[in-house]
């Protein structure tokens, strides 16, 4: 005596449906988690090495080289104003300033055309 398969039932199907969504909802969320406990962790990361720096360039050299990891006892200014004008901080700042400035004014100048031309005229590759 041989069994026919047993159809599913309307019911069972919209269950069986809302099954497999709800596995590929989670298996997605935890592919997400991961993503946002890395983003997390190397936010931290970055936020603490930056605020370390800060805080370590307030300090002497004998409190660096005392406890790395102490706040500064006093707040030192002298090393700003050592960096600014025994460093030359001021020409390597303009430096920056000046290279920035270019680099915008030259993106803009090419991008502008080039931008113009991807949107308006047909090559091969294009996808709309």
């Amino acid at each position: 005596m041989t069994t026919q398969p047993r159809t599913l039932t309307e019911a069972e199907h919209r269950a069986s449906q809302r099954r497999n969504a709800l596995a590929a909802t989670l298996a997605h969320l935890r592919q997400r988690a991961l993503a946002y406990v890395f983003v997390c962790l190397w936010t931290f990361f970055t936020i603490f090495t930056v605020l370390w720096v800060i805080m370590t360039s307030f300090k002497t050299s004998r409190e660096l080289f005392r406890d790395v990891w102490a706040l500064p006892t006093e707040l030192q200014w002298a090393n700003y104003e050592k960096a600014w004008s025994v460093v030359h901080m001021d020409r390597y700042f303009f430096n920056s300033v000046l290279v920035v400035s270019a680099s915008v004014v030259l993106i803009l100048l090419l991008s502008a055309p080039a931008s113009y031309a991807l949107s308006r005229f047909e090559f091969r590759g294009r996808t709309c």
